[in-house]
């Protein structure tokens, strides 16, 4: 017999709250847990009531109550179709509250529609062992200082769990050169254009000149602790210019998972070393 208490938990569990944030917020990562919590206890219950109905057709006839069940639990899909964004299915099970299933057939398209749009929800995998790089904890000490290099490593380190690797070093590139004018600006090198458009290699060859300059100042703690500071900044920069930045900017070469996570661990670490004393120039 058609089971009413199922149907009462059925309704207090599955049709009620938001049952998708992630539509609210598309690029957090979901475990499997929380998928599951959302969806499966009411899933298997709605899988429950519709073998009861497609049996109950397919001896033939219903009782009036089990008509009026069924009836209720379309309204019921409907309103769920709703929150699981599946509009052709809710539009579908809309109309059978007037025109309810009269067959065991019937109600099995109307099942399949909903499997189909379902199936439509897709979800990206990415394994444990990456996701703390999903959202990266480190950038949050850069961000105050360098906000645009935030962004870069932020979307080096999804290109990274998401297996995009080489993507991933062109990402830590682009926040490094953020970086390289910050220097430059620190030290008030001009051009006689935007310094957005100056090349890594024009950037770096003055800022080492004015680090020469600097040498010629009178000597104090304050001028060595600047110029070890410039001078190790400066030789980060060429270092990553000659080894990352020319082959990964001109497609000449491609990297694999553990080298991406090299070169974007070592950037982040750069740059937090970079923040203590330097911020991004305004554009």
């Amino acid at each position: 017999m058609y089971n009413t208490s199922t149907n009462e938990k059925f309704t207090n569990k599955f049709f009620s709250g938001n049952y998708l944030p992630w539509l609210e917020n598309p690029f957090k990562l979901w475990s499997l847990m929380e998928i599951l919590q959302i969806h499966a206890e009411g899933l298997i219950a709605l899988g429950r009531i519709f073998g009861q109905h497609s049996e109950y057709m397919r001896i033939g006839g219903s009782s009036p109550k089990q008509k009026e069940n069924l009836i209720e639990t379309v309204k019921l899909t409907a309103s769920q179709c709703a929150k699981l964004n599946l509009p052709i299915s809710e539009k579908l099970w809309s109309n059978a509250i007037q025109n309810p299933p009269q067959s065991h057939r019937e109600l099995e398209i109307l099942i399949g529609a909903i499997t189909e749009e379902i199936s439509s929800q897709l979800f990206f995998f990415i394994p444990s062992s990456n996701a703390n790089y999903y959202d990266w904890e480190l950038i949050e000490k850069i961000i105050s200082s360098f906000p645009n290099a935030s962004k870069e490593l932020m979307r080096a380190s999804k290109c990274y769990t998401k297996g995009e690797h080489t993507a991933c070093v062109f990402h830590t590139m682009r926040a490094t050169e953020i970086g390289l004018r910050a220097l430059a600006s620190h030290l008030n090198i001009a051009f006689s254009f935007e310094i957005t458009l100056a090349q890594w290699n024009e950037l770096i060859t003055k800022i080492e000149t004015a680090i020469t300059a600097q040498q010629n100042l009178p000597k104090s703690e304050a001028r060595d602790k600047e110029l070890k500071f410039c001078s190790e900044a400066a030789s980060q920069f060429r270092y990553f210019k000659n080894a990352y930045r020319i082959f990964v900017a001109h497609a000449r070469e491609s990297y694999d998972e553990d080298q991406a996570l090299k070169i974007m661990q070592g950037t982040g670490d750069f740059i937090i070393s970079l923040s203590t004393k330097l911020k991004e120039p305004e554009e």
